[in-house]
């Protein structure tokens, strides 16, 4: 089975070298693109690998330019990975196994937080998993920010194969937040109020797409969405023990739950001005 791993990236000269070196072993092909023009040696890494690199007008984030990526992979599966992120020694061992399965149509590995302290070793950040590896045939996705790809076939967990995220910089702290989420909710939000326009992967028929459908809705019934989604992730953290996870944990919780209510303003305000 050929896998194609597909990165998005912007700058990654920092992380990137790390990252594709974990891949070299499985990916039969590696799939960059760049989000605008780079301004670092992140090209010539990729080159370096053999990467094939395209480079696209300049977005802000990672998950418009995601369905583009999966258009050009000639692979049976998809690998969705990051730059700040590589694949633990053990899951570069057991993903042809993966691959070769005839049970489970995408995977999701241990994805747990990380701030400048390290990975969260507690409470429901220490539990995360992501989606990461998929039939290529049954993915699908909406290329709006803070979107991730999904299956119509098995999604199968491993909270037993880990892909590390290792990014260069804290991105929890009060001066991040101000800059790169508010960034990314304005972005958000001007997707929502486009979502006609946005790209999609393997979705024939978008507006009768439960997926697309549910997204239209956050733009259509900000308040009540934000309701219901502040609620689903409360009782998700608290259920993954928030409680007792220390002030780490408490920090990325309310960041998260504020990123949430940042998009429906943003997006309240380019509904009314």
């Amino acid at each position: 089975m050929k896998i194609s791993a597909c990165l998005v990236i912007h700058n990654e000269e920092a992380v990137l070298f790390k990252c594709l070196k974990s891949l070299k072993q499985i990916a039969s092909e590696i799939i960059i693109i760049h989000d605008g023009p780079c301004r670092d040696k992140s090209l010539q890494i990729a080159r370096d690998f053999g990467a094939k690199i395209y480079v696209r007008n300049f977005v802000g984030e990672a998950e418009f330019h995601r369905p583009f990526s999966y258009q050009k992979a000639s692979g049976d599966w998809i690998l969705q990975i990051d730059a700040d992120e590589v694949l633990s020694a053990k899951l570069v061992k057991t993903i042809p196994q993966l691959a070769n399965s005839t049970s489970c149509d995408a995977y999701s590995f241990s994805w747990p937080y990380p701030d400048k302290q390290g990975l969260i070793k507690n409470g429901p950040f220490a539990k995360t998993l992501k989606p990461s590896l998929f039939k290529k045939n049954l993915l699908y996705m909406i290329g709006i920010s803070h979107e991730y790809p999904r299956s119509y076939g098995r999604m199968c967990l491993r909270n037993d194969l880990t892909v590390i995220h290792s990014p260069s910089y804290d991105n929890f702290t009060l001066s991040m937040f101000v800059s790169k989420w508010n960034n990314w909710a304005h972005l958000q939000a001007e997707q929502l109020k486009y979502l006609d326009r946005l790209p999609l992967f393997n979705i024939p028929d978008k507006y009768h797409s439960p997926l697309f459908l549910e997204i239209k809705r956050t733009y259509q019934y900000p308040i009540l969405t934000g309701l219901s989604e502040t609620l689903k992730f409360l009782l998700l953290y608290f259920w993954r023990g928030l409680l007792f996870a220390g002030f780490r944990s408490w920090k990325i919780a309310l960041f998260e739950i504020t990123y949430i209510w940042l998009v429906r303003f943003y997006s309240l305000k380019k509904k009314y001005g």
